[in-house]
């Protein structure tokens, strides 16, 4: 879509986390495309719904969504498939959030800056999904990426998410995004991970993203 995300813009709605940032993301971009009628190729290129369980007087909620975001299948294959520069739109409506700030989360950690080709919302779920699924091990489970080169269609990325959401904030604030919960406690540097991987030598790396065809 073509509303650009910003720092200064994330700062003024309180998205302190990427979660919380995912969770914007997911909604904005559903309304955008539901808008277009259910005709429309991309109306169901976002998917959400909440799963909720009761154990004694604790509630375990999830926010369970899917993006299938398409992108540009020739630069990217030619650029050693890097999908973030090509991901493309799924919608041309420009949607604007409704809500107050947000609380502040206790000790959320330090946001990265946002690369200079994230100029799209599209372009901002897909960074930080990578960047939250790379921060953690147990978070691919949490968010699951897979490119879809042979997608019948067009080619795609598919992204799975479970986010953990506090359930009760969510009844009493009625704004999932406040209550989307963290799921890491530090976020990767880019260039710290490099770092890292060379480092590491024959040891080997262990990758969140996995190439599949029909």
């Amino acid at each position: 879509m073509t509303t650009l995300i910003n720092q200064e813009t994330l700062e003024t709605l309180g998205i302190d986390t990427l979660e919380r940032g995912i969770t914007l993301a997911l909604l904005l971009l559903r309304n955008a495309c539901t808008s277009m009628g259910k005709n429309y190729s991309y109306f169901n290129a976002i998917k959400i719904s909440t799963s909720v369980r009761q154990t004694g007087e604790t509630y375990q909620a999830n926010l369970n969504a899917t993006a299938k975001l398409p992108y540009q299948s020739n630069l990217s294959l030619k650029s050693g498939m890097d999908l973030l520069g090509n991901i493309k739109e799924v919608s041309n409506l420009t949607v604007s959030p409704n809500f107050n700030s947000l609380s502040p989360i206790q000790n959320a950690p330090t946001l990265p800056s946002l690369p200079s080709q994230v100029n799209t919302l599209e372009k901002y779920l897909f960074w930080a999904s990578q960047i939250v699924a790379a921060s953690v091990l147990p978070a691919i489970d949490k968010i699951k990426i897979n490119f879809l080169e042979e997608d019948p269609k067009e080619p795609s990325v598919l992204i799975d998410y479970v986010l953990p959401i506090d359930w009760k904030k969510y009844l009493l604030t009625n704004n999932l995004i406040e209550a989307t919960k963290l799921l890491v406690n530090r976020y990767v540097n880019t260039e710290e991970e490099e770092t890292l991987i060379v480092s590491m030598g024959n040891l080997g790396a262990i990758s969140n993203f996995t190439f599949i065809g029909n």
